[in-house]
């Protein structure tokens, strides 16, 4: 249909347009009035060759309150979309942030190669000797335990001479039970 057919086009242009006060009430209305436009487009669609009386019906549907609406309606969408965006945005900041305090922490922190190889002989050596510690502790509370013994063997100063202990031949094919000599370790 033919624009000039459509004179109500420039009075809703009007109200939702220049009507407006601030920039942001502009811009809401110049969106509201393409919303406006998309849904004529539609009705155009389904009906091409409109009358006089149902192009009259169409406009009388914009009235100042339909009109109020289609702003309110823009405006969601485009907070949304603003509220959206400032997310996106406050994330991306946010990544870029993290990532640049790490690789100044981290440049911070010059460990090298030797640091970690002494903590972990420290912390070896510093369990052996707890281990020694509760040992000796223990044969001093029990003198007669094989803890003791060990200790002895270990640091006294007689020799001891280790022998091997030999089994016994066997002439049937079911093994016995094995008993230890008593004296496989000897002064």
């Amino acid at each position: 249909m033919p624009e000039e057919n459509l004179p109500d086009d420039s009075s809703i242009f009007e109200r939702l347009v220049n009507q407006s006060n601030s920039k942001e009430e502009r811009i809401f209305g110049m969106l509201a009035y393409a919303k406006y436009q998309i849904e004529k487009n539609r009705w155009l669609s389904k009906i091409p060759n409109p009358t006089s009386e149902q192009s009259a019906a169409f406009y009388a549907h914009y009235d100042d309150h339909r009109l109020d609406e289609l702003v309110q309606n823009v405006q969601i969408i485009v907070l949304a979309y603003a509220d959206e965006y400032a997310k996106e945005q406050l994330n991306k900041e946010l990544d870029r942030y993290k990532k640049e305090v790490l690789s100044v922490e981290l440049k911070k922190i010059k460990v090298g190669f030797w640091l970690p190889v002494w903590q972990g002989f420290l912390g070896s050596a510093a369990f052996a000797i707890v281990l020694f510690v509760a040992g000796v502790l223990v044969s001093i509370a029990n003198p007669n335990s094989n803890m003791t013994r060990l200790l002895q063997f270990l640091f006294s100063p007689d020799q001891y001479e280790l022998k091997r202990i030999e089994p016994k031949s066997q002439s049937s094919s079911i093994p016995s039970k094995v008993t230890p000599e008593k004296n496989s370790v000897t002064k």
